[in-house]
């Protein structure tokens, strides 16, 4: 009964959707360092049939999504994708609009700024990197909007007041080393692997932010390293209590290096960078004992994930749309709870 119920509701999700053909496509004139904006208006009849379901939007909508694609790159398109199709199983009417900054700057943030008045924008996901978040937060044409920052955390500000319409859902590495280092058992061997990687050295910096005791950091250079040669010169990592902050490729690889070269850490932590189920392909069960993994996104309605999963579209690992999702249901029902679950 519970799969027929299901296939039920995928079925009235795919028949609304199909249903919903009202829309527009506009490339505005170019403006500046706006390289294009796409307009997708879509209008819901009033007499159509309501039915209840978890997307559903109390009021009609603005919404916009604001990026720069050669410092964003795909994530554009897998937002994009998250926030089409929760706007269309919404039974409210909605204007949705695309706008593509090209590159970060605060001149172009500030243009975008007047494009949004203009195009009397209520609410904006930014999928910004917090490059020049400080600008952004400080002009105080934002203040106009109710914005979300999917990919960043509030840390990230230099300046946290009157930033009320501003909402931040990026990971807080803060929170998760410190409930990491709170669960450490052996206190007093403590190793953290990182490498060259940007995500990598930001890792790095927020731990030595984060821990007040001392602990040791091996840096794995390169594309091709030996990673049996470095892991030797440190044989008390048996036992010890090891902080991954790599890449889910690398550390599975380091993962599988630590056994082959008979090296036992004690407890293996990671983040929410190692949070995917590849390491479940790229490791072995062997590898992977002791490993334990931060995670900070929420488990969602079963209805909800199967239809982004019916689509292709990753909610359950990848954060950027886990929290655009976020940021949409936030937008629609004020709520900080997930779909109405805690």
């Amino acid at each position: 009964m519970k799969y027929t119920s299901l296939f039920i509701f995928i079925m009235l999700f795919l028949t609304s959707c199909a249903q919903k053909k009202d829309e527009v496509v506009v490339y505005a004139p170019k403006k500046e360092s706006i390289k294009e904006k796409k307009v997708e208006e879509k209008i819901i009849l009033k007499n159509e049939p309501k039915v209840q379901s978890a997307f559903e939007a109390p009021k009609p909508k603005t919404i916009a999504l604001v990026y720069a694609i050669k410092n964003i790159g795909k994530y554009s398109v897998e937002s994009h994708n998250v926030i089409k199709t929760y706007l269309s199983a919404a039974k409210n009417n909605y204007i949705f609009k695309v706008y593509d900054i090209e590159n970060e700057s605060a001149q172009n943030y500030d243009t975008i700024l007047d494009q949004l008045l203009e195009d009397k924008i209520e609410n904006v996901i930014f999928l910004i990197t917090d490059r020049y978040i400080d600008s952004l937060a400080e002009n105080e044409k934002i203040n106009n909007f109710k914005s979300y920052f999917p990919i960043i955390n509030k840390d990230a500000l230099t300046n946290k007041t009157n930033i009320k319409n501003l909402i931040f859902g990026g990971i807080s590495y803060k929170k998760q080393f410190s409930t990491i280092l709170n669960q450490l058992e052996n206190k007093d061997n403590i190793f953290e692997i990182y490498d060259d990687k940007s995500i990598s050295i930001i890792l790095h910096e927020k731990l030595g932010m984060s821990i007040n005791t001392y602990y040791r950091s091996i840096k794995i250079n390169g594309k091709n390293p030996n990673y049996e040669k470095v892991l030797n010169r440190y044989r008390d990592l048996n036992q010890s209590s090891v902080i991954l902050n790599t890449s889910i490729v690398k550390s599975s690889i380091i993962l599988s290096q630590l056994r082959a070269n008979d090296i036992i850490p004690h407890e293996i932590y990671s983040t929410q960078i190692n949070y995917s189920p590849l390491i479940f392909v790229l490791s072995q069960n062997e590898d992977r004992e002791g490993v334990k993994i931060a995670n900070s996104i929420q488990k969602l309605p079963k209805e909800i994930d199967s239809i982004y999963n019916l689509i292709g579209t990753d909610i359950r690992y990848n954060w950027v749309n886990y929290s655009t999702l976020i940021g949409l249901e936030y937008f629609f029902n004020q709520s900080n709870l997930i779909f109405n679950n805690e």
